[in-house]
């Protein structure tokens, strides 16, 4: 029997399913694919705007008092195009999809869903502002303060992690749980014995692999962002505070630093300030801990020590018509700055931490477009798959005799930060 060629969609669509099976995060979070381009194709910079959930303000007694409804919208920017190169000759075209797979799709996607995830997860370190755990102990290892957010013992770090989400009114199914490979394995160690039944404690020890447990699927990544540490280090626990009150916005200006540095405070750092207490998103109510804010870009300090941190979410205070209030009231003057999950110091500025991440699956957001097709090609494909839209490109050198290929995904992420908590490492 004659062999049949392989078709180029034949391969895009094994290329996708390879694309998905070798991702940590293409399969639990939140894929979006727009159709629009499907005839002419995209390019990159195209911006997608993603509406969030309405937030209404609950009013008390007869009287009505409509206030206005607060359509929110998120952008998502198609600003990466990844692609995987490689060569095959003629002849491999004759070869069973799997074995094609085996020698040549398997290794080069890999690479590329290691690129996807990698991309998603360091948007934990820009945009993700909750925090459990103490900077500089590995998920699993006795650090922190016992019954503080800063444990980081096993459960503790994960009930804490899921305690912040219930916070934050994030629904209680479809959680995941991210951790780096060092984190994985003293976490399986910590909840091994802890009430599992067999089945899943027979998987542990055969996989090393946790499985489901303390109401998170737990999946482990080598891609799971490190967090770079300011200069603060150094100085001391009391020094930094807020310079000002009643503070509001996107940024906040703080003294007490090691005078005429760089990088004080490096992007992604979290910080808190004391007095001022996160919101339950539904009733507006204090949550009894206190808001953590994300660095949003490397900050420096003057001659003085001062400095001011651009931050996020913004410091919006609480008020009876305000359904997008993030804080209980702002930071008094003075008021002590904590600085470096929980008030962990003793690590050298410019060391790199992990950020694992616990979340709900809406908390992360990956949207694709259709690239051009090009004429004039020996082949050229496009498949769908679970809301990821790929191309494969292959053209004949006749120089050699072997067809050079491209496989490419046209995407971009974001992030709705209060559905993600950052498990400090």
């Amino acid at each position: 029997m004659a062999n049949t060629l392989l078709s180029p969609n034949t391969i895009a669509m094994e290329a996708q399913m390879v694309l998905h099976n070798n991702s940590v995060m293409l399969p639990v979070i939140n894929r979006q694919y727009d159709p629009s381009f499907a005839r002419d194709g995209a390019k990159i910079g195209y911006t997608l705007n993603l509406r969030l959930p309405n937030r209404a303000v609950v009013n008390k007694g007869s009287a009505m008092n409509i206030g206005d409804v607060s359509e929110t919208s998120t952008p998502l920017t198609v600003n990466t195009q990844a692609h995987v190169d490689f060569t095959f000759s003629n002849s491999d075209l004759t070869m069973v999809v799997d074995e094609f797979s085996d020698r040549y799709l398997k290794p080069f996607m890999g690479k590329l869903a290691a690129q996807v995830d990698a991309d998603v997860l360091a948007l934990a370190a820009s945009k993700v502002y909750n925090q459990v755990g103490t900077a500089n102990i590995t998920p699993g290892l006795t650090g922190g303060t016992v019954g503080d957010f800063s444990d980081s013992s096993a459960p503790a770090i994960f009930l804490s992690a899921g305690n912040m989400l219930d916070n934050f009114a994030v629904p209680t199914q479809d959680r995941y749980l991210v951790l780096n490979p060092k984190a994985q394995a003293l976490s399986i160690k910590g909840l091994s014995g802890l009430f599992n039944d067999q089945e899943t404690l027979s998987n542990q020890f055969k996989y090393g692999r946790m499985g489901h447990a303390l109401n998170f699927d737990f999946a482990m990544s080598q891609n799971v962002f490190r967090q770079a540490i300011g200069t603060h280090a150094a100085a001391s626990l009391a020094a930094v505070q807020v310079t000002g009150a009643n503070q509001t916005g996107t940024s906040i200006n703080l003294k007490g630093f090691t005078a005429s540095q760089t990088g004080v405070l490096k992007a992604g750092e979290v910080i808190r300030f004391v007095g001022v207490y996160s919101l339950n998103p539904e009733n507006q109510k204090s949550t009894g801990e206190l808001q953590q804010f994300v660095v949003q870009a490397d900050a420096n300090s003057d001659a003085s020590g001062n400095s001011t941190v651009s931050i996020q979410p913004p410091i919006t205070v609480a008020s009876a018509s305000l359904a997008t209030a993030t804080v209980t009231n702002s930071p008094a003057d003075s008021a002590q700055c904590y600085l470096d999950s929980y008030q962990q110091v003793g690590v050298a500025a410019g060391t790199t931490l992990p950020i694992n991440v616990a979340f709900h699956k809406d908390a992360f957001i990956l949207g694709t477009a259709d690239l051009i097709l090009p004429n004039g090609v020996h082949f050229a494909a496009r498949e769908h798959y679970e809301g990821v839209s790929m191309n494969i490109i292959s053209q004949f050198n006749i120089s050699d005799y072997t067809m050079p290929t491209r496989i490419d995904v046209l995407y971009g992420a974001t992030c709705l930060p209060d559905r993600c908590v950052r498990i400090a490492g």
